[in-house]
């Protein structure tokens, strides 16, 4: 009888040492996932929202954190992503008092296509002064990035990117604190 109780009391003992252990290991990577500097910049909230357009969920945090200045947006996407693209634009529309476009991109791999278009987008500006615009370059290729980019410092246009986490094999943690962020250069 005693041998049983024996055994019942280190079966509780590990028991309680494995749910003391799996506790301070999920708390721990609670940690890293605290994962924002205090240091990085909140962009100002702008009336214009230069997006572009891949995935839905980062391109839908950059509106919200905008949305109570937020006037027009333009989403620039390849025409792999038009449709996607002109899919989410309608559903803001009805959800928002946002004017949504949506900009081709002919060549998703070539910076100097989107570089063209932000170009003539931002030269068109009348009703939102170019101080009032924000373009993000969370979406799209590296190369539409760096067009995007390009065209932003040429004209003087505020840039965001939207943080997100990662867990410890680099995949996105849907739904987590995805935070928009100023890039600021000079």
């Amino acid at each position: 009888m005693v041998f049983e109780w024996i055994v019942v009391a280190v079966i509780a003992v590990m028991a309680f040492l494995f749910m003391f252990l799996y506790d301070r290991s999920v708390q721990a990577q609670a940690r890293d996932f605290d994962w924002l500097p205090e240091e990085i910049p909140s962009p100002p909230k702008k009336r214009g929202l230069v997006l572009l357009f891949s995935k839905e969920e980062p391109a839908q945090k950059a509106i919200d954190y905008h949305q109570e200045r937020l006037e027009r947006c333009w989403l620039f996407a390849t025409p792999q992503m038009r449709a996607r693209a002109e899919k989410f634009a309608r559903r803001i529309e009805r959800k928002t008092a946002l004017q949504v476009e949506v900009v081709d991109i002919p060549e998703a791999y070539q910076a100097e296509a989107c570089y063209d278009e932000a170009n003539k987008l931002f030269g068109s500006l009348e009703a939102i002064a170019r101080g009032e615009v924000i373009a993000d370059i969370t979406g799209g290729t590296k190369p539409m990035t760096v067009g995007l980019f390009l065209a932003c410092l040429r004209a003087g246009i505020a840039v965001q990117y939207v943080l997100a986490p990662y867990d410890k094999n680099g995949n996105l943690i849907p739904g987590e604190g995805m935070v928009p962020v100023e890039i600021r250069v000079g």
